[in-house]
Parts: C-alpha cells; structure tokens; sequence
C-alpha cells in the first residue's frame, strides 16, 4: 500500500487492519432477522472509504455477525468453494436472462454474479467475484471471511472490499493490501 498508512484497532471486537491515512469511516448497525426470539441478530458493520472519491464507487466494509456456538471452523460452512459458489450464488439472478420474454417487468434490473476465485488463506476464507446490476456497472470485489472469539462472542468477520470494475488496476492493489492486513481477534471460544 503506498502513501501514508493508518493501523485501526477495535476495540469492541478486537480486530484490526491497515488502511490509507487519507480514508474516512462510518458506522452502523443492520438489522437481523427478527424472527429470532430473544435475539436482534443486528450486525455491527463498518466502512472505510477514500476521501477524495464517491463512497459507493471504492469502499472496504467490515460486517460483524454472532455466530452460534457450534461454528468454530470456518468448515462449518462448507469448504471455501462451497461458500464462495454459495455467496455469489445468492445474489446471481442471471437466469432471469433467459426468462426475460416471460418477464412481466422487463425494465426492471437484472443481478448478475460471477466466482472469480475462492482460496484459503490464514485460516481465513478469500473470495473473489463480481457484480453487475444491469443496466448499472459492474463491480469487483473481493471478501475475506474469519470466524473468531471477541472476548465475549463468536463472531464471523466478512470484510469486502470493493471498486468499479473500470477502477480494478488502479484500485486492486490498494484493497487487497487492506484485506491482507486484516487481523481477527485470535482464538476461539
């Protein structure tokens, strides 16, 4: 990563990562499902992006999940092509290409997904895909996912990384430093 760098420590859910100095960051909490009694299931989600350009077009996000007891391996949730083929999976709805004469709206956008590449690395799962809701552009990202112990909880850490795919040369080595930086808390419960 060249030019000035910062180290971020949580010190809520202990983790960290090295970003560029010159990034701003915001804060939130998503809803979860509030089918669970007794449990909000909200997810802690940071983001991090560069000043000098639209949030949306370059970011790293980091959302924080409770995690049950029982997912202590990352394995719990297939190996990492599974999880990978899963997640990008989820938000593919290019079969609606196929279907568009049956389409009662065929103005409305179609999400496309693409695996790109799924490794483990550090006890952590990277992905690598893209995503294209057309008519809009496409976008690059890249996920690093890691199970850990907080202190207190069982956390997933999913920290994306993402740009405009026109941004890829310029961008890529910038957020793949900041994914290679990330830290979990060590341990689990």
């Amino acid at each position: 990563m060249a030019g000035q760098t910062l180290q971020y420590v949580d010190p809520t859910d202990s983790f960290q990562l090295t970003l560029p100095a010159n990034w701003q960051q915001a804060e939130a909490m998503i809803e979860g499902n509030k089918s669970f009694q007794g449990a909000s299931g909200a997810r802690r989600t940071i983001a991090w992006y560069p000043a000098d350009s639209p949030a949306d077009e370059t970011n790293v996000t980091l959302t924080i999940t409770n995690t049950s007891a029982e997912f202590t391996k990352l394995g719990s949730f297939g190996n990492v092509f599974a999880f990978g083929t899963n997640l990008v999976n989820s938000m593919d709805r290019s079969f609606l290409l196929r279907v568009r004469g049956n389409n009662p709206n065929p103005d409305e956008p179609i999400q496309i997904a693409k695996l790109l590449d799924a490794a483990e690395s550090r006890g952590m799962y990277y992905v690598e895909y893209s995503v294209e809701k057309q008519p809009g552009p496409k976008r690059h990202l890249y996920s690093m996912v890691a199970l850990a112990y907080n202190g207190r909880y069982n956390r997933l850490y999913t920290l994306t990384a993402q740009c405009l795919e026109d941004q890829v040369e310029t961008a890529e080595p910038v957020l793949k430093a900041v994914l290679k930086s990330f830290l979990p808390p060590a341990g689990m419960a």
